[in-house]
């Protein structure tokens, strides 16, 4: 009931679009998620004169899918995913690195690599997600900020949403999974950044920083259970080329006679 968040009757790869919708920090497409749904909606009670037993609601929150709103208790291994924040997650044994690359003057527009080390496919890795920030005064991203590449190339989805936010400092949400639970596999490009240089003072640069948990990056296995990776150095961007101005004019005098 949770996860059919449009109310259809069917959980398919709609409900899972509006789910991640609502992650991003999208305001449309996210059907129902996020919403409380209360059964039975409302009890009446005319002329209460004594205890009335057995008056319990049922609850639940579109979307959410993971303890602690949905509590599998029968399944150990779905109830632990939800789990207690304040307990780090295991660690997968890759170093993951953003870009470290120079955004020439001469440029507006451009694209660049989030890279990993080798990737055990038995480690069963089918997701990932983690807030980026970045100076919003230096650079920016583009309406589709990410995209598939390398290991993701094949049939993932590959999206992210900056967050609305006040101040320079902003987030890029990202989240990617897989659409047939094929699990990543290899070194080299995990996924892409599709940037804009906003900045044309040389000189000036940015840091892509992970945020820190909860919202940090981590993989996500089969058994939707968190995995960070070992390492995940930050990247740079800095501003490069020399800045055009034109000359300035000549003065000229006049003299008075």
């Amino acid at each position: 009931m949770a996860a059919d968040v449009t109310g259809d009757g069917a959980v398919n790869a709609i409900d899972v679009i509006g789910i991640q919708r609502f992650f991003l920090g999208r305001a449309t497409g996210i059907a129902n998620v996020g919403k409380y749904l209360f059964t039975p909606e409302s009890r009446s009670y005319p002329g209460v004169v004594s205890d009335q037993p057995g008056q319990n609601y049922d609850a639940l929150v579109y979307g959410d899918v993971v303890s602690p709103f949905a509590d599998f208790l029968d399944d150990p291994v779905s109830s632990a995913t939800g789990g207690d924040l304040s307990v780090p997650p295991p660690t997968v044994g890759v170093t993951l690195s953003l870009p470290g690359i120079t955004a020439d003057l001469s440029v507006t527009h451009f694209t660049t690599q989030v890279t990993t080390t080798a990737i055990n496919s038995a480690d069963n890795l089918i997701g990932f997600q983690g807030d980026l920030t970045f100076d919003e005064t230096v650079v920016t991203f583009q309406s589709t900020p990410v995209q598939p590449a390398g290991l993701t190339s094949g049939n993932w989805n590959v999206s992210a949403n900056v967050l609305p936010g006040a101040g320079k400092i902003r987030t890029l949400r990202i989240s990617v999974f897989s659409n047939d639970s094929k699990p990543l596999s290899g070194a080299g490009t995990l996924f892409e950044l599709r940037m804009t240089r906003v900045s044309s003072t040389p000189g000036a640069r940015t840091q892509l920083l992970w945020a820190a948990s909860p919202n940090d990056f981590v993989f996500i296995d089969s058994n939707l259970q968190t995995r960070a990776p070992l390492r995940t150095p930050p990247g740079d961007i800095p501003i490069g080329g020399a800045q055009t101005t034109l000359p300035k004019p000549k003065a000229t005098q006049t003299s008075r006679h």
